[in-house]
């Protein structure tokens, strides 16, 4: 699993921001109490390649 404690603190940072208080048995780090897991095997394509919306880059690539 991919933990990174500075991505669940910046999560709860920002709900906090917003005037919300964060749930921290649903924010916290992974255990083996936790009866859901709700992190992902996945990350971020390199350079951001996935494109939602198309734009014209240099040499006209899209």
């Amino acid at each position: 699993m991919d933990y990174d404690p500075r991505i669940i603190a910046g999560t709860r940072g920002k709900i906090s921001e917003l005037g919300w208080t964060p749930d921290l048995q649903l924010w916290g780090p992974p255990s083996e109490e936790t009866l859901a897991s709700v992190a992902a095997k996945c990350r971020h394509a390199p350079d951001c390649t996935i494109v939602i919306m198309p734009r014209p880059k240099p040499g006209g690539v899209v």
